[in-house]
């Protein structure tokens, strides 16, 4: 699994390499005619890239906020992982299942213990 840290640095490694790519395609000033047929086939491309990357920096940036807000929630340190987070939520989620399951099984128990303290009555 990633941790976000390492998904900026990917964005901002394919970044870094669209805008060369684009600036090489910019600085062509007399190009053959197999540079022109290739510019002509990656331009559009080299556009939806720029677009997907967009997407991903703002979702990178969304979820970066809700961590960093989960953070100041649970009062964890700045510097803790995402990870260690959901770590802690999910122990705190099955300890509260189990103990729920606990609970009813007491209740469960109760209403048994009870009905068969009853006195039974005769149906005639």
């Amino acid at each position: 699994q990633l941790s976000l840290r390492e998904l900026e640095s990917g964005l901002k490694s394919i970044d870094s390499t669209i805008k060369a790519e684009q600036s090489l395609m910019d600085s062509q000033d007399e190009s053959p005619k197999h540079s022109v047929d290739f510019l002509s086939r990656i331009t559009p491309f080299q556009q939806r890239a720029v677009q997907e990357l967009k997407t991903m920096t703002d979702l990178i940036e969304r979820v970066t906020s809700r961590v960093d807000e989960l953070k100041r929630f649970f009062a964890e340190e700045p510097t803790s992982t995402s990870a260690s987070i959901f770590e802690a939520l999910l122990e705190f989620s099955f300890i509260v299942e189990t103990s729920k399951e606990a609970h009813h099984r007491k209740q469960r128990a109760l209403r048994r213990r009870d009905s068969m303290q009853r006195p039974r009555t005769a149906h005639m």
